[in-house]
């Protein structure tokens, strides 16, 4: 991929706007997420001065109906999520739900959407939560595009949702297409959590890890003679969880290990082989100390810490990534170490 020049690609969106009547389709800013060397100030500033030439965006072919919602439906059950969704309590009910749900919203014209982000930086509350309604059929479409890469379709539309909200917050210019910065940031992070095209990852989302460790942990208290329907049974009632959501589980388990060693990773030293079975206690004790917390001081601690993050974050940064302040970032991490700390961790 060539660098990311700015002026040489405004001259070919503008271009192609002006033969498509002064319109471009967001998805054309999306695609500009490629680019590694492009950052969301730059996808600000070609917007600010796509705008100022009065270039607009829409998304085309857009539509929920039943026959949309039932093809969606299909293509998820086919990227092989099914046993993740059941060991996750998600389900192609819930999925279907979901889309009926964004079904019954319109997305907004170009038009609307400037009236809403005027209106919004003139301190409308509603105008801010009326531009992320109607931008939440971007979450939906991003996520399509990233199916068999490791993340559960509704875990990715769930962090799509929240990085519209923080979106929001961040657009202090008129001139720049709402939908279109949140169809790049959208593109840009679910490629980040779902490791893109070349190297697709396999990721549990938090209260399946949690549950999963749980059971491996009771696994080992058991009696190695159980036939699969005892074990089964004995953790349910160990655990207080549903055989099946316990027989998911297991099975993640399975693939997990059945991806460390396609990766090469089953041949260990000595050393190698204590020192991962030391992270994995940590891992399984920091997963408990994560169930203990609310979602939301769940995620705070994460990534202020670094735990499943690539660094650890700065209160701006988790800010920016939730949706909210920094200084509420900095006080539900306070209460949340408060929490940790009565309870002995």
């Amino acid at each position: 991929m060539d660098k990311f020049d700015i002026d040489e690609i405004l001259a070919s969106l503008s271009v192609r706007a002006r033969a498509a009547g002064d319109m471009l389709d967001i998805r054309e800013i999306s695609a500009l997420a490629e680019y590694d060397d492009a950052s969301e100030n730059d996808i600000k500033e070609l917007l600010s001065l796509l705008g100022s030439e009065g270039i607009s965006f829409c998304c085309d072919g857009i539509s929920f109906g039943k026959d949309r919602i039932k093809q969606l439906t299909n293509e998820i059950r086919e990227s092989c999520e099914e046993e993740r969704a059941a060991a996750a309590g998600r389900s192609e009910d819930t999925v279907r739900m979901y889309l009926r749900e964004i079904s019954a919203l319109e997305p907004s014209d170009a038009h609307r959407e400037h009236e809403l982000v005027l209106s919004m930086l003139e301190g409308d509350e509603d105008a801010a939560e009326g531009l992320v309604e109607d931008a939440m059929y971007i979450p939906v479409l991003t996520a399509m595009k990233h199916l068999g890469r490791g993340m559960l379709f509704l875990d990715l539309v769930q962090e799509g949702n929240l990085a519209l909200m923080a979106a929001a917050q961040e657009i202090t210019d008129p001139a720049i297409s709402f939908s279109a910065f949140c169809a790049f940031r959208l593109e840009r992070l679910m490629t980040e959590l779902t490791g893109g095209e070349d190297q697709p990852l396999m990721k549990i989302p938090g209260a399946a890890a949690e549950d999963l460790a749980r059971v491996i942990e009771e696994e080992k208290k058991l009696d190695s003679s159980l036939v699969e329907k005892e074990k089964l049974s004995a953790l349910s009632a160990a655990l207080k969880l549903d055989e099946k959501r316990i027989a998911g589980l297991l099975e993640l388990e399975k693939e997990l290990l059945t991806a460390r060693k396609t990766d090469g990773q089953d041949a260990e030293s000595p050393v190698e082989a204590e020192e991962n079975e030391a992270d994995k206690f940590l891992s399984r004790q920091v997963g408990e100390m994560l169930a203990s917390l609310s979602q939301m001081e769940a995620r705070v601690i994460s990534m202020r810490f670094g735990i499943g993050e690539k660094g650890e974050l700065s209160y701006e940064d988790i800010a920016g990534r939730l949706g909210i302040t920094a200084v509420e970032a900095e006080e539900i991490e306070k209460q949340a170490m408060l929490h940790l700390g009565r309870q002995n961790y």
